[in-house]
């Protein structure tokens, strides 16, 4: 159940998921899924629309034990990409409670700073809860681009 768990609480490409979750073998499965962990932290999320730079994948957090989807009551679903730490993002509006997807926060939309699309919501705790702030992407709103390698000068 873990494994199955991980597959739709991180950020996994849809090609990624498709292929674990067409693997009949956990450990196989396990293997797979630790090898992309492995990876998440050489990457940089930015604006899809724009490309300036979002949050890097070592900042994200999974603010859900369920899915990363959610539904609005207007019928809109939503992949969220979650993360405690944001760059070239403005928050819009007042916060409200009001159909919050996670009880004990309020919402207020998510611009990006640079080219004002719309990025995701922002999410602030009403009560004394951590974290005190966190954001919420829509995954079809972030494009990925992979970190340099970073490299020592030999003297």
């Amino acid at each position: 159940m873990f494994s199955y768990w991980l597959i739709s609480a991180m950020p996994f490409k849809s090609k990624q998921r498709f292929e674990m979750l067409r693997e009949d073998s956990l450990v196989v499965r396990l293997i797979y899924q630790l090898k992309h962990l492995r990876e998440l932290n050489k990457f940089e999320y930015t604006c899809r629309r724009c490309g300036g730079e979002l949050v890097s994948s070592n900042h994200l957090v999974s603010m859900s034990s369920d899915s990363p989807f959610f539904v609005n009551p207007h019928g809109n679903a939503f992949e969220l990409v979650t993360s405690y730490n944001v760059k070239n993002a403005v928050s819009r509006g007042d916060p409200t409670e009001k159909d919050s997807w996670f009880p004990g926060y309020a919402w207020s939309f998510l611009q990006c700073y640079i080219c004002d699309s719309f990025l995701g919501w922002k999410f602030t705790a009403v009560r004394d809860i951590t974290p005190r702030v966190f954001y919420g992407f829509q995954r079809r709103a972030l494009g990925v681009f992979r970190k340099a390698e970073s490299t020592e000068e030999n003297g």
